[in-house]
């Protein structure tokens, strides 16, 4: 059960949320229509709905968003937390708002792509999962059915790490951020040096076939005999599963040790 404090401070980030959502969605509406008719010489006949419609993948644009928004939290812990509201109160209203806003978004993104006149796909043409694991079960239902359920759970899933990383983040100071910015890019770079190095040794190499082993059994892959669309689901929902209840415990272990900066 939610206390009223609760219910309230929830209500609070699920209509924030929505209005910020809503501001980003209305430039990106714009952009998508403004900037083909610039490129095509400011002509009236070369604003089309059509096509700016066509390719619009509106779940994983969702997705995308959302997560950004995710990021930043401590303006609002600030703000919740001058005004009376426990560091769990926050975190329990965050994530229960967040859940609800990226499942009904991923949900409007499937009416959407049902319902879209200029487009001849179907939301189960346009999903990796489906396409890759949707031929599992011998039932369409049964595949469609844990299709939608892995999206709403793998959507969500990256929305919790977002709000993990931003809070992770929100503990430095801003200068901090900047310096660790740059540290991971550096980090990025050498990695990517060192693996390509790597490829040129024996002992890598072995390395790197046994961890390609160890992907293809997490992604569920069951062999070349087994026919793309036909792969084993299960190991995908565990990891999907797992990962949301790290990030879901990390980001409250997080949020424990927010403190209200003077910046």
């Amino acid at each position: 059960m939610m206390t009223k404090k609760e219910i309230s401070v929830t209500n609070y980030f699920f209509k924030n949320t929505l209005r910020k959502l809503g501001y980003m969605l209305v430039w990106l509406v714009f952009s998508s229509l403004f900037f083909p008719w610039v490129f095509n010489g400011f002509e009236v006949e070369n604003l089309s709905v059509n096509s700016a419609l066509k390719n619009t993948e509106v779940g994983p644009i969702l997705a995308i968003l959302i997560s950004g928004i995710a990021l930043f939290s401590y303006n609002d812990f600030k703000l919740l937390i001058q005004n009376g509201i426990s560091r769990k109160t926050f975190w329990k209203a965050r994530i229960l708002s967040f859940l609800a806003i990226s499942i009904l978004g991923q949900l409007i993104a499937i009416v959407v792509a049902l319902l879209n006149p200029y487009t001849h796909h179907s939301w189960q043409g346009n999903s990796l999962y489906m396409q890759v694991y949707g031929k599992y079960f011998g039932s369409t239902a049964m595949n469609s059915f844990m299709g939608l359920c892995f999206i709403l759970i793998s959507t969500s899933v990256v929305m919790l790490g977002a709000i993990m990383v931003g809070s992770i983040f929100s503990l430095f100071t801003k200068k901090a951020k900047v310096y660790i910015f740059i540290g991971l890019f550096v980090m990025g770079v050498v990695f990517i040096n060192w693996i390509s190095m790597a490829t040129q040794n024996d002992h890598m190499r072995n390395a790197i076939k046994n961890a390609d082993s160890f992907l293809h059994f997490i992604i569920g892959y069951g062999g070349a005999n087994i026919q793309v669309g036909k792969w084993n689901p299960a190991m995908p929902f565990v990891v999907a599963i797992l990962t949301g209840v790290v990030c879901l415990l990390g980001s409250y272990a997080v949020m424990k040790r927010f403190k209200i900066k003077n910046e």
